[in-house]
């Protein structure tokens, strides 16, 4: 697999550890560019901006943070930072450019381990999805200036992660990870009584078929990827594989022979299409577009948390990577690749510079000629090396053909003759 390296990087401090899910990237202070926030286990809650060193916004005593997410969970005209700890309770703040403004804290149950916010039932309101280290998933919704609970779930196994997908109706589901590579789907529907009331129901599908691993391994699913076809997803598991499903079959799978614990996407290459982010405990990162091709990346430090996604710096949002190693968060903020796949010359000028000899010449022919273009005449070095060798020399023996006609038989070039000055 091909190594890669991304050099442009910032060292960010931080006090004490980041859970795997406290660690994210989105648009805190409605600006149009993305920011980091990390949250940590002390309580210390850290909004990074651009490439500055020192944290732009600052929030301490907050608990162990287990999991920090960013949306219009209040207001769809404004985006609001949710810090959750593991003690029960969520902090919700608003950024701007004046600072940071706590808007509400509130109780919610205790051992909260990740969390997203999306539309979740077509309502037109964003919900916040929590998952528990209970095996519970419970689902809330702003109303009536707080977050009131309208959808609880418990599972019969331990929840790895959850993800977004879209199914192919087009209706948005919640995918659940569960040890053995199991995947449960949670599809939210709300309706209105005959006496007004609101209902909540939920649909929950086993949809794990696809792919087998050993029962006990944990594992993490992620759904939602751009330019994929609907009802596909990618899942990982803690000793090494990873699993391409879609409509419930297994497409393709690959060993990565590291312990896996972040599954993430990125568009690294700028074609429309979501890249696989893969991570492990060791700082190992590997690159697998959808069709299998993959390139790796390592960095040099234990891992306790990963993010990636699009980050602001420049006026711009550029692909970035964000690793929580101890006491510092190491943030690349370029993290392009111009393709996935190494190509040969001959591939290359096929797909970009197409010409007449495509059609008419080999493709031996054609890399003699290109080798022609770019390096001389090597078949005529090549034998004057043999006869020097040889111990001739170096005096060539005449022959009928100009000494310097690329078009050799022995290298299979058809000649081309110099047009007549008119």
């Amino acid at each position: 697999m091909r190594t890669v390296s991304f050099v442009g990087h910032v060292d960010l401090e931080v006090h004490g550890g980041v859970s795997p899910s406290a660690l994210t990237l989105a648009d805190v202070d409605n600006d149009g560019e993305n920011e980091l926030v990390v949250g940590t286990e002390t309580g210390e809650l850290y909004i990074f901006k651009g490439l500055q060193t020192q944290p732009l916004c600052h929030v301490s005593d907050l608990g162990l943070v287990s999991a920090v997410c960013c949306g219009p969970l209040i207001s769809p005209e404004r985006n609001t930072l949710a810090a959750i700890s593991g003690n029960g309770w969520i902090h919700m703040f608003e950024v701007d450019e004046t600072g940071i403004r706590q808007r509400r804290d509130q109780r919610i149950p205790a051992n909260v381990k990740t969390a997203v916010l999306s539309d979740v039932d077509r309502d037109g309101r964003v919900e916040l999805v929590v998952a528990l280290t209970d095996r519970v998933v419970r689902v809330y919704r702003w109303q009536e200036d707080a977050l009131r609970a309208i959808s609880k779930c418990e599972l019969m196994q331990q929840i790895g992660n959850i993800s977004l997908n879209v199914e192919e109706d087009g209706w948005p589901s919640v995918l659940v990870s569960q040890p053995g590579a199991a995947v449960v789907r949670l599809r939210y529907r709300s309706s209105t009584a005959e006496d007004g009331r609101e209902c909540h129901s939920v649909e929950i599908d086993d949809v794990s078929r696809a792919v087998k691993a050993r029962h006990n391994v944990s594992c993490e699913v992620l759904g939602g990827l751009r330019e994929a076809a609907s009802n596909t997803y990618a899942m990982i598991t803690l000793d090494g594989s990873l699993f391409y499903v879609k409509d419930n079959e297994l497409c393709w799978s690959m060993p990565l022979h590291h312990q896996l614990f972040c599954l993430t996407k990125l568009d690294v290459t700028s074609d429309g299409n979501d890249e696989l982010i893969v991570t492990s405990w060791d700082g190992h990162t590997f690159i697998i577009n959808q069709e299998k091709q993959a390139v790796q990346f390592l960095f040099e430090e234990p891992v306790t948390a990963f993010a990636a996604g699009r980050y602001g710096s420049g006026g711009a949002n550029a692909p970035c990577m964000a690793y929580a190693a101890v006491g510092k968060v190491v943030l690349f903020h370029s993290v392009r690749l111009p393709v996935m796949v190494t190509e040969t010359l001959t591939d290359m000028m096929e797909r970009e510079h197409p010409w007449p000899g495509d059609a008419v010449l080999t493709q031996s022919q054609k890399q003699a000629f290109y080798r022609w273009l770019l390096y001389g005449f090597p078949a005529v070095q090549a034998k004057q090396a043999e006869r020097e060798k040889a111990g001739d020399g170096g005096k060539e023996k005449e022959t009928t053909e100009h000494p310097e006609d690329p078009g050799d038989e022995a290298d299979g070039v058809p000649r081309f003759q110099p047009a007549e000055t008119p």
